[in-house]
């Protein structure tokens, strides 16, 4: 009697209902195979973002993920194992790291990643797996924060709150990079860890609607602090709301005091990746990895998230032998 051989196995984190961390169950899968334009991902490392929490609990991008079983995370990390027809900008044995499909389901939390080739970038040698693990979404957030809608640039003053979180501590360095004198804010015991990002102003979250006008602001925050970035900001300046659905109230604020509201989006953007990847290469860029936990610990990290107070990210390896 003949039997067919066996196909690769690869643990991914799934869910079946939306709810707190203990939704995330451990799964085995077959390898996943790139089809046209996409690549198979041997995954090395990946993290835990706020929207992989919301997500999880039913709303962020939980619509665009489709049923249930789900799976959350999209930062990739990694090795190619395989290309898909079609593929020319990508080479098995490549390191490569991106936010594949997002919004839509990537599936980071996982042995093995499919993603399209376009949504990935090659991934320095100076730059180790853990800290490209961490950097694509909160980086690519970031990026698109502060250059493109806040506009940062030498002589522009720019304020960022929630500075020491995973997107704010990127966008404090980010705004330097590009020149822009950097006022932050948080908590006021985040104080060190934030000036030692290269903030030339840092204030506590108490004093955040008394810094001298700024040109525009970062709110990572959003919601109630809305109200105090606006306040800060000069007539015809920007304030630029991160969060998702935090932004309510925003527009009428930013009208009566003649300021330009804008909301971020992220999307997979390669050039964007090649950006950061070149500065965390050249030593200007860090991302700070608050905690790291192995990929069987994922429940873990989410309730160590929850719990709030962490500076920079929380780091997922999934195999520790890929540098």
């Amino acid at each position: 009697m003949r039997t067919e051989p066996t196909a690769p196995a690869s643990l991914r984190v799934v869910q079946h209902a939306y709810g707190g961390p203990e939704v995330l169950e451990h799964a085995v899968v077959d390898v996943p195979r790139p089809g046209a334009g996409e690549v198979l991902v041997r995954m090395a490392a990946t993290s835990v973002n706020p929207i992989d929490v919301k997500t999880r609990e039913g709303r962020g991008a939980a619509a665009s993920l489709g049923a249930f079983p789900i799976s959350v995370g999209w930062d990739v990390a990694g090795i190619v194992e395989a290309v898909g027809e079609g593929v020319a900008s990508l080479v098995a044995g490549q390191r490569v790291f991106g936010m594949p499909r997002f919004p839509q389901q990537a599936a980071s939390y996982a042995g093995h990643v499919v993603a399209p080739a376009e949504h990935l970038a090659a991934l320095p040698e100076a730059v180790d797996a853990a800290t490209a693990g961490a950097l694509p979404l909160a980086g690519l957030t970031a990026l698109s924060a502060v250059r493109d809608l806040a506009e940062a640039r030498p002589g522009r003053r720019l304020l960022v709150r929630g500075a020491a979180g995973g997107v704010g501590h990127l966008a404090v360095q980010i705004a330097k990079i590009l020149g822009a004198e950097v006022v932050a804010v948080d908590r006021a015991e985040k104080g060190e860890f934030v000036r030692g990002l290269g903030a030339d102003e840092f204030r506590d979250d108490a004093d955040g609607a008394s810094v001298a006008p700024v040109d525009a602001v970062v709110d990572l925050v959003g919601g109630a602090a809305l109200a105090a970035s606006v306040s800060v900001t000069v007539p015809g300046g920007v304030v630029v709301c991160v969060p998702g659905g935090a932004d309510a109230g925003l527009d009428e604020l930013a009208a009566r005091a003649g300021v330009r509201a804008r909301r971020a989006a992220v999307r997979p953007d390669r050039d964007g990746l090649e950006t950061l990847a070149r500065w965390c290469a050249d030593g200007a860029l860090r991302v700070h990895l608050a905690s790291r936990f192995a990929l069987e610990d994922v429940v873990e990290a989410h309730r160590a998230l929850a719990r709030g107070g962490i500076r920079g990210k929380i780091g997922i390896t999934v195999d520790a032998g890929i540098p």
